[in-house]
């Protein structure tokens, strides 16, 4: 049996830009678990509270969510709760990507 790994989105984005950003290419066009958008839900990062609905709507141990974020200050919360966090610069993008591949044991 091949490993799955499923994606979601958790993303402080505003009304109608995360559309946008798909028509426009600028996100993958994939198939995701679950898609968090703070204007939807009326949280936001790094409020506690969005990373708890996420991880209880998840269904998986927290060592199992792999977090990914551009901001240090999103990253606080989550890993107190036990996941596993990249902070992505996308001017280090190449950095970021072994990162997580390693987390992921691609």
């Amino acid at each position: 049996m091949e490993n799955k790994i499923e994606v979601g989105i958790i993303s402080n984005i505003h009304d109608g830009l995360w559309e946008s950003a798909f028509e426009l290419s600028l996100v993958p066009n994939i198939k995701y678990k679950k898609i968090y958008l703070s204007y939807q839900i009326k949280m936001a990062k790094p409020n506690s509270d969005i990373y708890e609905m996420v991880q209880r709507e998840s269904g998986v141990l927290p060592s199992e969510i792999l977090f990914v974020d551009d901001k240090a200050e999103n990253l606080i919360v989550p890993q107190s709760l036990g996941w596993k966090t990249v902070l992505f610069d996308e001017l280090e993008a190449e950095k970021g990507v072994d990162e997580i591949k390693n987390l992921l044991a691609l």
